[in-house]
């Protein structure tokens, strides 16, 4: 206790969470810059102290960028922006898609190990921590398949760093996109058709390889389709205030969050879990044929 706050088993983790999220307010404070922009909040350079912080632009924010866009009257300009606010709409749908994909997973795992394979739930947490390492290793791959090209040896090694990057952000966006599809497709067990009510078809689930696979792949795909979606909103958006869109993002990510856990164990516990990992799947397939025809 310190005086009238007591610390227990049910307490601890709110004071944890409060206390990381003064430490992210101060950082916040300390170590972000304003972005300066021109009077009337249009297109141009960003000056100031902050430009140094701003990241180099892949290929797809030559075309996506309003203040880069070639000279072609009023017409194509408002062409290309609703272009534009039509890839945003695919990426919020895709942002979607991946959190309710996060959500169904991080609330049936601890159950389904426990029906499956006996495990407890200090071994349901050994996974998470496995997870969250596996999280950490995704960021730093991202970094850097998303760097920019080292400069050609004709320049001598001595030339200014290209502004493409080493993968384009629609290669990587849509690879997750099928990794979720495969992820979620393996997590679905051998089904029995002619048991009786969906807890009896699971009664002989996929062994524990099968699972480890479909677990990984799923887990994998999260970092990357949440990251290169927000990354990719603000490219298309370019100069223009992007606080309304970042937060729709992540309000939609929030609802499936929200809705996410509650299909979940209904889905599991009154159709099973083809019903749930099925259509999981069939979510990333329809995201991933949509971003094929966009």
């Amino acid at each position: 206790r310190l005086g009238a706050i007591a610390i227990d088993a049910f307490t601890k983790v709110g004071w944890v969470c409060a206390v990381l999220n003064v430490t992210m307010f101060l950082g916040t404070w300390l170590a972000f810059t304003e972005v300066t922009r021109p009077p009337g909040g249009q297109g141009g350079r960003v000056v100031g102290t902050s430009e140094r912080k701003r990241p180099v632009a892949s290929s797809a924010d030559s075309a996506a960028t309003p203040a880069k866009q070639p000279a072609g009257g009023a017409g194509r300009g408002a062409e290309d922006r609703s272009s534009s606010l039509l890839g945003v709409w695919a990426l919020n749908v895709f942002f979607l898609v991946h959190f309710n994909g996060f959500a169904i997973q991080e609330t049936l795992t601890t159950p389904l190990v426990g029906d499956w394979f006996g495990w407890d739930e200090f071994e349901a947490n050994l996974l998470f921590t496995a997870a969250g390492v596996a999280n950490l290793l995704c960021a730093v791959l991202m970094s850097i398949l998303t760097s920019p090209k080292p400069p050609s040896s004709s320049d001598g090694g001595g030339g200014t760093p290209s502004s493409e990057q080493r993968v384009d952000d629609r290669v990587l966006l849509f690879a997750s996109l099928l990794l979720g599809l495969v992820g979620w497709l393996a997590m679905i067990p051998p089904y029995d058709w002619h048991a009786l009510g969906p807890r009896r078809a699971d009664a002989h689930p996929m062994g524990l390889p099968q699972f480890g696979i479909g677990f990984s792949i799923v887990t994998v795909c999260f970092p990357f389709g949440r990251g290169l979606c927000l990354a990719m909103v603000g490219k298309l958006l370019g100069d223009r205030p992007q606080g309304f869109w970042m937060g729709l993002m992540l309000a939609l990510g929030a609802i499936a969050r929200i809705v996410g856990p509650f299909w979940a164990v209904a889905g599991y516990y009154l159709c099973g879990t083809l019903s749930v990992f099925g259509s999981c799947a069939l979510l990333f397939a329809a995201s991933a044929l949509a971003m094929w025809v966009l």
